[in-house]
Parts: structure tokens; sequence; C-alpha cells
């Protein structure tokens, strides 16, 4: 793997006006508690353990996880054209494939940070930590496979942010529903089997069907994306800047 385009893919991502808006964003649900702390009452202590599951398991994954996946993973293949990037490569030439693998894992790791740091924030107005620290191998790997995924489907063409926002409203909904048919087939599901307490309390209040699946999975789905990008960086032709059909 390109450690250069590892690297240049995280500065791509996280630099600049997006990183402040994607950390911020990432802040959200922490901002939104403190508010109804401040200006109406704090969460009770008996209340605190629920509430913080299932902020983890609702509205920060996959909501907020994956609106943060399709801003930040559109940067895989798009971002090299761009800055020089694209002469680097020309002149001191690495196989393709790797490079994509590389930018990929940039995406990927950038959410899968940013879903942890929505989870840790937690911390402050909700204490919990036992419940959100469980919660963090979940957050981070659902967030590397969203992140990496939605980088692919971002980078196939111009108009196919559509199809990320089609998919994460299908992630949301297909993982909750009794159908395990259905539900094994998300990253959802399987990212919550390593959530621990979190998605064990969750379970317990019906927001989500059970406490997850298997953890082997997300991760699969998370290299199977990775593979996928590398494949399809070492076929795709650079365009520089010219319009797709």
């Amino acid at each position: 793997m390109s450690r250069v385009a590892f690297e240049w893919a995280l500065r791509d991502t996280l630099q600049g006006p997006r990183g402040i808006v994607l950390v911020a964003a990432a802040l959200i649900p922490t901002v939104f508690i403190l508010i109804i702390a401040l200006t109406e009452s704090p969460v009770p202590a008996r209340e605190a353990p629920r509430v913080a599951a299932v902020v983890l398991t609702t509205f920060v994954f996959p909501g907020l996880v994956a609106l943060l996946a399709i801003v930040a993973g559109g940067t895989v293949l798009r971002q090299p054209l761009e800055d020089g990037t694209l002469v680097y490569f020309m002149t001191r030439p690495a196989k393709r494939m790797w490079i994509g693998i590389a930018r990929g894992a940039a995406a990927g790791t950038a959410v899968g940070a940013l879903a942890v740091l929505c989870g840790v924030a937690l911390i402050i107005p909700l204490g919990q930590p036992g419940i959100v620290f469980s919660a963090v191998p979940g957050l981070f790997v659902g967030g590397f496979a969203l992140g990496v995924l939605y980088g692919l489907i971002l980078s196939l063409h111009r108009y196919a942010l559509g199809i990320a926002i089609i998919h994460a409203v299908l992630e949301s909904a297909l993982s909750r529903l009794p159908f395990a048919s259905l539900r094994n087939l998300t990253v959802s599901w399987h990212s919550w089997g390593l959530m621990g307490r979190a998605a064990d309390e969750a379970a317990k209040v019906g927001v989500i069907p059970g406490d997850g699946g298997s953890g082997v999975i997300a991760i699969l789905y998370a290299l199977v994306f990775l593979a996928i990008t590398g494949f399809y960086y070492s076929v795709r032709p650079f365009t520089l800047g010219v319009a797709e059909g």
C-alpha cells in the first residue's frame, strides 16, 4: 500500500474547511444533548445508560456516520486529479491498485475516527464511559466500511451521490427489520455486533432487533469494499478534468 497516497488522502479528507465541518458534524449529538441539559434538565442518572445506547445505535450509527462517510469518502478517487498529485504518480510510478487501496483505507480511517469521536464525545453530557467505549470497535469498523463504500460509489460518476444517499437510507431501514435475511446484508447490523453493552442496552428497549450480528462479517465487508476500490482504481482511466459521459 502506498504510504504517500494514504497520507495525501487523509490530508484531502480532513484538512481545511472540510475537516472543520466534519469534526463539527461529529459533535452534533453532544452539543444537542448539552443544550437540552442546560436549557431544560440534565439526563437522569438512571436513564443515562439507555440514552447513550439509543443515541449510539440510532442517531450516531449508522445515521450521522453515513452522512459523514458520504462527505468524507468522496475524496477517494477524484482528488488525485488535483493539487499536483497526478503529476507525482506519473513521475514516480506506483501500481494504481495499491494507490486506490491506500486512498480507500485513508477515507475509511478518517470516517472511522470521526465515528469514534461522535461516540466518545457523548461522555461529556452523559457520562457512561463503559457503554461508550464498548461501542468504539463497532463505530470504527462500521465507519471504516461505509467510508470506503461511499468513496467508491461517489468515484464512479459525479452524479452517484443519489446512489450513496439511497443506500444510506436502505442501510438504516433494512438493519432494523425483523427479517434476518435482509438485515444480515447490512454493515450496520454486523457493526452493532461489535458495540458490546451499547447494543445490549439498545436491544432491551427495542430500537435495534437484537444485539447485532457478526463483527467478523463487518470487517470482511470493509476489506471487500477496499479490494473493489483498488481494482476499480487500477482500471479507471484518468480524465484530467474532462467531462464524463
